[in-house]
């Protein structure tokens, strides 16, 4: 009966013990889902900012969300007049939200407006998963140099 016990007892702290391993091994998972989750937005951020300052506006149109290239043809989106000038930049923040769907991202970064120069402006950009990727939400062209309030 005693050998039975033991067997039982090891039986059964094994068990805890693969238990915790594999739970600790889904955490440890999901941190890496989401630093590269986190990884893969600012990787799309850099493109979408670094195609504004060398005004390349057929990748910043490939970056714009889906509803958005709906409504307006990239032919038409590259004809529209720009008198904007991007300069440099950096990511202030990123929160992503917990259903993983969307994303807000802090920028602060210079350009040129209308001859006015605009130095450390801080804006939000919002970003939405879709297509399995990240796209910046724009919903006119004037959002897309708007220092919105922040």
């Amino acid at each position: 009966m005693t050998y039975k016990l033991v067997s039982v007892y090891l039986f059964s702290i094994c068990f805890f013990v693969a238990v915790l391993g594999l739970s600790g091994c889904g955490i440890h998972k999901t941190e890496e889902k989401n630093s590269t989750e986190e990884e893969r937005l600012v990787t799309r951020v850099n493109q979408f900012m670094q195609a504004q300052i060398d005004d390349e506006w057929g990748i910043v149109y490939d970056l714009l969300d889906g509803d958005f290239r709906k409504a307006v043809s990239k032919k038409k989106f590259l004809k529209e007049s720009r008198d904007v000038e991007f300069g440099k930049y950096s990511i202030d923040k990123i929160e992503i939200a917990s259903d993983h769907k969307s994303a807000n991202v802090r920028i602060i970064s210079d350009f040129i407006a209308k001859n006015y120069k605009f130095a450390d402006k801080l804006s939000t950009h919002r970003w939405v998963f879709e297509e399995d990727n990240w796209y910046n939400k724009t919903t006119t062209y004037k959002d897309l140099f708007k220092n919105p309030k922040q």
